[in-house]
């Protein structure tokens, strides 16, 4: 069973990664699944001009509760599914990833702003776009403003059209939360 005889020696569980990522590869693909064919519920109910009811308000919520249980490399995975799924028009298809991109930057904001520029031909002209690239700095900016703001300088050039003055209000905003000081600098 791998626990060792000698009783003065700590035991340390063996770790089984294969099977934990397989099943969070799973899961991941089974979530995105969900989602899309969610949201093709959803927008079918939005072509009939129909409300949401009270049940489905419901479905809303715990698809998004189904999200913020996600690991980031989890959410990783669902925003590459979702990049490569071709039964998706290409606005849904951007409203997910950007929603997917805003949750994993609650938890990850440096691998949500990596996959925010990686996805970045998806999101351009996308209006939630964004706020998501604002959230994500401020999120990482409240933990590592030094880190957040190398991210600006690193990416002004490269990508001008995402460094704009929001992007840069919200590393001050992010800062500010525990280091005031530090936000005026």
């Amino acid at each position: 069973l791998g626990i060792s005889s000698d009783v003065t020696q700590p035991f340390i569980p063996t770790k089984s990664t294969k099977r934990q990522r397989d099943d969070g590869e799973r899961k991941a693909k089974d979530f995105a699944n969900s989602l899309v064919a969610f949201a093709k519920e959803m927008k079918e109910l939005e072509k009939n001009g129909t409300q949401p009811d009270a049940e489905m308000q419901k479905r809303i919520f715990d698809m998004v509760e189904g999200m913020y249980s996600l690991k980031g490399s989890e959410l990783k995975i669902v925003i590459a599914d979702l990049r490569n799924r071709s039964d998706l028009d290409d606005d849904t298809r951007k409203e997910m990833i950007s929603f997917s991109i805003m949750m994993l930057a609650q938890q990850h904001p440096q691998t949500a702003l990596a996959i925010f520029t990686e996805s970045a031909d998806l999101l351009d002209g996308n209006p939630m776009s964004k706020h998501v690239l604002s959230s994500s700095l401020s999120q990482w900016a409240k933990d590592q403003p030094l880190e957040a703001l190398e991210w600006i300088k690193k990416n002004a050039e490269q990508h001008p059209d995402l460094v704009t003055e929001d992007a840069k209000r919200a590393v001050i905003t992010g800062a500010a939360e525990n280091d005031f000081g530090l936000a005026f600098q």
